[in-house]
């Protein structure tokens, strides 16, 4: 079974909704693994 897997660091301090949504529009990579 091929399982693919992501994991992404923010950093410390606070997060918020939608965070993650500015990298997945202009990442060709991000797009190709979510």
């Amino acid at each position: 079974m091929s399982v693919k897997c992501a994991f992404l660091f923010a950093g410390q301090g606070s997060q918020k909704m939608g965070m993650g949504k500015d990298f997945f529009e202009n990442s060709d990579v991000a797009k190709q693994m979510i």
